[in-house]
């Protein structure tokens, strides 16, 4: 069955500077004024009265709207910037507007966050295997011709990087993260890519020649059951894939905490 387009925002013309204002802005009063003002947009963008494109305002119809100065509003401003949530435009049609999302984006911060939170490796590995077995099974059920492209010039990438374990964890990656564009679940494939970002540096030093002939074979295997829309061998070729590299980590992984362990006594 095709994916839904059902979101879980509203679906409606962007706002423009002389659109109703969809928030009920609250004034700033008993927290810093920039983290109340961060807090009031992204409740705003998560409740689907914003969507992409959207004005939020100028700096000076912000101020006024929250009872404060230009400041605390362009500190909240720059604050949603880095994050990706607003793009600021200068010019007559100036001001604050909520950004396109970029999946590749929302990944990466994810990694980044899952990592600087001390988050065990196996724990990751855990969410991956739950991850990607539903994603390639959605994959033999949904994938267009473009996906099985995309997943052919992966693999191609990471067998050509079969003689550099070096360079192939990441291309091997990048084959995970073509099955998750492939199941046509945006969430999904976020998420795949994340937990490959936070996981690529666990999995590289595993990688040998030997490992990554198999690890391409398995690949392969996989690719032609998600072609074929196989969906029950196509989620048993990932699971055992996935049982072998995490048992061969896990192994490692447990190998090194034992070492520490002998280390401190």
């Amino acid at each position: 069955a095709a994916p839904s387009n059902r979101r879980i925002a509203r679906a409606s013309p962007p706002r423009t500077a002389e659109s109703e204002d969809p928030v009920q802005w609250q004034a700033v009063r008993s927290e810093p004024a920039a983290c109340r003002i961060e807090r009031q947009i992204k409740a705003a963008i998560l409740g689907g009265q914003f969507q992409v494109g959207d004005y939020l305002g100028s700096e000076h119809d912000l101020s006024a709207k929250l009872g404060v100065s230009r400041l605390p509003v362009r500190e909240a401003i720059g604050r949603l910037q880095a994050l990706g949530l607003v793009e600021v435009r200068t010019g007559a049609a100036g001001g604050a507007r909520v950004a396109a999302a970029r999946p590749e984006h929302i990944a990466e911060l994810l990694a980044i966050q899952l990592v600087l939170d001390g988050l065990e490796a196996e724990q990751v590995l855990v969410a991956q295997r739950i991850v990607e077995v539903a994603a390639a099974g959605m994959a033999a059920r949904c994938a267009q011709p473009e996906d099985i492209a995309t997943m052919e010039l992966a693999l191609a990438r990471a067998e050509s990087l079969v003689e550099r374990p070096d360079a192939f964890t990441a291309a091997s990656m990048a084959f995970h993260a073509a099955v998750g564009e492939a199941s046509r679940n945006r969430f999904l494939s976020i998420m795949m890519q994340a937990n490959s970002l936070a996981l690529e540096q666990v999995m590289a030093p595993d990688t040998t020649v030997e490992v990554a002939r198999r690890v391409v074979a398995r690949h392969r295997k996989l690719m032609q059951a998600i072609k074929a829309g196989d969906e029950e061998t196509s989620v048993r070729l990932i699971s055992q894939h996935l049982d072998r590299v995490h048992s061969r980590v896990c192994a490692r992984l447990g190998q090194g905490q034992a070492a520490a362990a002998r280390g401190r006594v």
